[in-house]
């Protein structure tokens, strides 16, 4: 176990935070000495340790590869926690040779001779400010005396106070170390006002141990970065390293809790089931798919193509049996980023971004029928299969060919949550194997299955993030930041924290708004008195024609640096009210803003490029599939720069805790809702924390997000997102009952209430029902009126969609989409679950003729008045049924009792159907009013 103490320099000199990264530095060497890799060509420095907080360390060495080398870790978790995962805070590659020509280090000794070195200039602390502050802490650390010398540092550093026999304990000791590298760079020219940590060592070795007192020389290689040299008092060398690169740290030990932490999303590879069954007939929707008729009839399966939904569905009601799988392939997903397909004459061709919104609509069209209750183009076991191709980047430097593609992903994967087992994502690399692995990939049951040379790979989030390919650079404090959305609540923390802790000077701050945003001349009056030049401008980023004339005004001695993309709005509703003009809505500022900066700014020399994302189109959360579009379309973007060896992370965020103008409306029950997924709110502080080591480590995705073990435990015994499964800890064995009889009772609700008679079956369910009323409702077990209309308790979509998955997972059950219209009081919802558990129970007696009425009564009655359409649609053809009995006269007396029989038994569904089935559709109606009804 880590103990704070252990980071802590004799007579606890200095913050316990400076040494973390020594600490870290000093482990791996000692790993790489005992693996006989003295030698480490890489070593970089992720999430910094937590100096508050005692720990176990897990320290991995991996097997060599051919060449010898090998890769060590360093991990921690909290002690005594064994449901938290391991944190990374450090990776290296090691070897057991030194490096050949010439990148070999200089390990000649740092005075060659004389010391100090000649017509060297001895440095002397200046009076107050900055300099005098640096001066300080580097004697606080060890640093006794400094000279520079054509350009280079040069120093004498001991290891102050304490028995210097605890050197022996350590390669080199964290104090020392600390002392010879961050604590020194402070002196050199270009310090600035702003405390800095270590991020990575490349050629790095050290050539002895015991060390107390070191003579040092740093020469600079660039914007902190710097080559080292440190040896004894004699000359002999001690340490030696081509690079040490630094990053800016806070200035206070960052303190934030051990469950909001960056995640990242790794695609594990699963095997194909060894019991993968036989395909039976596919439909192929989409002129994309026609392409794949060869490779599809290749895997055995019976294939049939159609043009789309309408198609299938005529040969559906024309007698052809339901298919067992849908594969669709969305128009507009061809891998195309950079250059699109070609357009009609005289047509420019659509960019990424347009091809997204189109994309992403056509899916739409055809997930809206196909998930309205009663369409008969399926049965009941038949898989929708959305394909994608280079959608998705699965390993680090896989190029995101089709961001159009990324969209749909997101768009399905909230469609996903709110329709749990209807649909099936699958991204290939169009290869032959991976086609006719296609199969094989629907057969896991995954949701969501990447196909890489036939072989299957599965999202999962991990404690770990991918490392980028090179290290990232800190900004630019003398260069300009652009954040866009600049003026709202994010924006603006934003802004203060690159200004308070990374020390930048000038920053631009778009919005629609620009200045005129409420409360922006105090806030920028703000950054001024911290020493920032702030401006805030109108500029709507989504207009390329606008956002590059707001480029191109920069000055050219202050250049753009990096960028923050912060913007977006929400529009939030369920897949079946989903619109084209609200994905629109949506994609606009996320999407098309996002490539109007890649196009405009990729010829630049950014340090950073970083796009607000969010963990939505990662999970996907039931009534935001155009937001979890647009932010998968940044992910993929992130993907494709890191590809093309752009800078650029995406971050996925959970939800902030501070309210903003997206998030402000939300109430009690939609953040509830939302920890109900296992993400919860995250702190400002800690938002801005994890930040930091973002932009440390510079990966293309990360997921910035507070997890906590308890949420993850709560869902181990529900249903859990695919993505989750790697986080949630396995439940633990069911404890046996006294007397030797097993606990867990009948598997299946109907075997529970088969032997119960009808009422004590009806009180059953009901409670069950209650419960899950009263979680969706605020996650504490109430009173529930069990004849009170849903609406009435405060149910809307969400919550309704909510309440269906929750049942259906309970109890085994399909459920439509509307049943909690159908049956809209949780009496009438425990009948009906109770009549599909137990087919043969007999009515109860609310569920006779009348109560039924009464039902539809109230069902009708909940309606949104909003929904005129829905309303008078249900109005007309229940008044042409009336019409038709009165025309019928005898004949509808010696029918009436069949047919008002008919409508007192049946649902509101059902009465639809009835009339349907009697005198059609009344004219003016379209094919998507059942849909509406939900």
């Amino acid at each position: 176990m880590l103990k704070p103490a252990d980071l802590r320099g004799p007579d606890d000199a200095g913050p316990a935070d400076s040494l973390a990264d020594a600490v870290l530095t000093e482990l791996v060497l000692h790993a790489a000495e005992r693996a006989d890799c003295p030698w480490t060509d890489e070593l970089t420095l992720h999430t910094p340790l937590d100096p508050d907080a005692p720990c176990a360390v897990q320290v991995t060495v991996r097997a060599p590869g051919p060449d010898g080398r090998r890769r060590v870790t360093v991990h921690t978790r909290p002690d005594g926690d064994e449901d938290t995962g391991w944190t990374r805070h450090a990776e290296a590659t090691v070897s057991p040779g030194e490096p050949e020509g010439p990148e070999a280090v200089d390990d000649t000794a740092p005075a060659n001779g004389a010391w100090p070195p000649p017509a060297a200039a001895a440095l002397a602390p200046a009076p107050g400010g900055d300099a005098a502050d640096a001066w300080e802490d580097a004697v606080a650390r060890g640093v006794r005396s400094a000279w520079s010398h054509g350009g280079d540092l040069y120093a004498e550093v001991e290891l102050t106070g304490g028995p210097r026999e605890d050197t022996g304990a350590f390669g080199i000791h964290p104090a020392l170390l600390d002392a010879a590298t961050r604590a020194l760079s402070a002196l050199t020219g270009d310090a600035r006002p702003v405390r800095r940590r270590t991020a990575a060592w490349t050629g790095l070795r050290l050539h002895a141990t015991g060390a107390a007192l070191l003579r040092v020389r740093l020469t600079p290689l660039g914007p902190d970065r710097y080559r080292l040299l440190a040896a004894d008092p004699t000359g002999r060398t001690v340490l030696a390293a081509r690079s040490l690169t630094l990053t800016t740290a806070p200035e206070a030990p960052r303190a934030r809790r051990s469950d909001s932490r960056l995640f990242g999303l790794a695609w594990p590879g699963v095997p194909a089931p060894a019991d993968t069954p036989r395909p039976g007939t596919w439909a192929l929707l989409g002129d994309g798919a026609k392409a794949l008729v060869p490779a599809i009839e290749g895997t055995g399966a019976a294939v049939r193509t159609y043009d789309g939904p309408d198609a299938l569905l005529r040969a559906r009601r024309g007698g052809e049996p339901a298919p067992a799988v849908v594969l669709y392939v969305p128009a507009h997903t061809a891998p195309a980023v950079g250059s699109a397909h070609p357009a009609g004459a005289g047509e420019p061709a659509p960019g990424p971004a347009e091809r997204a919104l189109r994309a992403t609509g056509d899916v739409l069209g055809v997930l809206r029928p196909w998930l309205t209750d009663g369409d008969d183009a399926t049965g009941d076991d038949t898989l929708l299969a959305v394909l994608t191709r280079s959608a998705v980047a699965t390993r680090p430097g896989e190029d995101v060919a089709c961001l159009a593609g990324a969209a749909v992903w997101g768009l399905v994967r909230s469609a996903q949550a709110e329709h749990p087992g209807r649909l099936a994502l699958v991204d290939t690399d169009g290869s032959d194997a991976s086609l006719r692995a296609l199969p094989a990939a629907l057969a896991t049951g995954e949701p969501q299955t990447a196909v890489r040379e036939g072989r299957l790979h599965v999202p999962r989030l991990t404690r770990d993030i991918a490392a980028p390919e090179r290290a990232a650079a800190a900004p630019d404090p003398d260069g300009t930041v652009l954040v866009t959305g600049g003026t709202g609540t994010l924006g603006r923390l934003v802004a203060r924290h690159l200004v308070t802790r990374h020390g930048v000077r000038r920053l631009l701050l778009t919005s629609r708004t620009g200045p005129d945003a409420e409360g922006m001349g105090p806030f920028l009056g703000e950054l001024a008195a911290a020493g920032a030049e702030a401006t805030a401008v109108a500029c709507d980023a989504a207009d390329p024609d606008a956002l590059r004339a707001v480029l191109d005004a920069i000055p050219a001695d202050r250049p753009l640096t990096a960028v923050v993309h912060a913007a977006g709005v929400l529009d939030d509703a369920t897949v079946h009210a989903l619109t084209p003009a609200m994905l629109g809505r949506v994609l606009r500022p996320k999407a098309d803003a996002a490539w109007n900066l890649h196009r405009l700014t990729r010829g630049l020399d950014l340090t950073a490029f970083v796009l607000f994302s969010s963990v939505t189109g990662i999970i996907g959360t039931p009534g935001q599939a155009n937001y979890a579009a647009a932010n998968a379309f940044l992910d993929g973007l992130a993907g494709h720069r890191h590809a093309a060896g752009l800078p650029a992370t995406s971050l996925a965020w959970g939800y902030w805790e501070v309210a903003t103008g997206m998030t402000g409306h939300l109430s009690v029950t939609d953040v509830t809702r939302m920890a109900r997924t296992g993400v919860e709110p995250l702190p400002a502080g800690e938002a801005l924390a994890l930040l930091d080591e973002a932009l440390a480590a510079g990966p293309p995705l990360a997921v910035p997000a507070r997890i906590p073990g308890r949420a993850l435990r709560g869902l181990a015994d529900g249903p859990v997102p695919a993505v989750l499964r790697n986080l949630v800890p396995p439940p633990r064995p069911r404890r046996a009952a006294t007397g030797g009889d097993l606990a867990s009772g009948p598997e299946t609700w109907a075997d529970r209430l088969a032997p119960l008679p009808p009422a004590e079956q009806q009180a059953l369910v009901l409670d069950l029902v209650g419960t899950h009323v009263s979680v969706v409702l605020g996650g504490t077990r109430r009173s529930v009126d069990a004849d009170r209309a849903f609406k009435d308790l405060g149910f809307d979509s969400l919550t309704a969609v909510e309440l269906r998955n929750r049942l259906g997972a309970a109890t085994g059950l399909r459920l439509p989409a509307t049943v909690v219209f159908n049956h809209p009081t949780a009496a009438a919802l425990a009948t009906h679950l109770r009549t599909l558990l137990v087919p043969a129970a007999p009515a109860a007696d609310d569920a006779s003729p009348l109560a039924r009425l009464t039902s539809l009564e109230t069902a009708v009655d909940s309606l949104d008045p909003a929904d005129r359409d829905t309303r008078d649609t249900i109005a007309a053809r229940l008044q042409a049924l009336l019409r038709v009995v009165e025309r019928r006269g005898d004949l509808a007396e010696e029918r009436s009792g069949d047919l008002t029989d008919a409508i007192l038994s049946a649902t509101p569904d059902e009465i639809l159907a009835l009339i349907d089935s009697r005198i059609g559709r009344p004219s003016g109606t379209g094919s998507d009013t059942q849909g509406d009804r939900s």
